[in-house]
């Protein structure tokens, strides 16, 4: 609602299948938000999902071309930046991992606006992901029109202990094996999508494999730059490329 309060979450009962949802809204005063993500527009082999929303028995938007959406319904809804010298800047993050593994982490992040090699901080905060949490997050955050924007998220280094069977290392005949319990820590990666925008144009939709792998694929942070940026507004031209 309005106030920031988790009126429903749920989650589809399979890939394909049909999933209905109703709530009794409070009219009065009224502005909802309506949330949605995923990661299986990235698989070419499952057909696109399709959404709809109604409010009263009207048509909001249905879309079958989306990956992370959002949808402000309601008659109070009111801009959530200043539209005259305001631009606003959407962030969605979705983490399926988040479902399976049975530990506690976070993505940091951080919105800068930058202008000749100085910057300020605008928004910071966590996103944080485990048991009981929902996989999908989402953030507005509202910066000068015109400036440059610069957006970071770094990825959490998770460990968890696992125990494996493993040889002995007393075993020495391969046909009579003994074999015992070991437990080691593991690191997970992790695979979220995420998008940026601004003013309803995408700077960033990407699936991250993160943290950085022992082969050099993934990373452990990405820098995405928005708005109207300049080299020199970016990097000192005498002694930066």
């Amino acid at each position: 609602d309005k106030d920031g309060n988790t009126v429903l979450l749920g989650d589809p009962e399979g890939r394909y299948s049909l999933n209905q949802t109703y709530a009794c809204l409070p009219k009065d005063d009224a502005c909802y938000t309506f949330l949605i993500g995923g990661d299986y527009q990235w698989d070419p082999e499952i057909p696109p999902p399709t959404y709809s929303v109604f409010f009263d028995g009207e048509l909001v938007r249905r879309s079958n071309s989306w990956l992370l959406d959002s949808v402000r319904f309601g008659g109070n809804c009111k801009p959530l930046c200043n539209q005259d010298d305001e631009s606003l800047i959407e962030f969605f993050i979705y983490d399926r991992d988040s479902r399976y593994y049975e530990v506690e982490y976070e993505y940091e992040w951080d919105l800068n606006v930058t202008n000749h090699n100085s910057s300020a901080t605008v928004s910071s905060g966590v996103v944080p992901q485990g048991p009981g949490i929902s996989p999908l997050a989402h953030k507005i955050m509202c910066v000068p029109k015109d400036s440059c924007s610069s957006f970071y998220i770094s990825a959490p280094n998770v460990t968890r202990e696992v125990v494996r069977r493993e040889p002995s290392s007393n075993s020495t005949d391969w046909t009579n094996i003994t074999w015992v319990n070991v437990t080691t820590n593991e690191t997970l990666y992790l695979r979220p999508v995420y998008t940026l925008a601004m003013d309803n144009v995408t700077y960033r939709k990407v699936q991250w494999y993160a943290p950085e792998r022992s082969s050099g694929y993934g990373s452990n942070n990405q820098t995405t730059i928005m708005g109207r940026c300049t080299v020199g507004g970016l990097c000192d031209e005498q002694t930066q490329d």
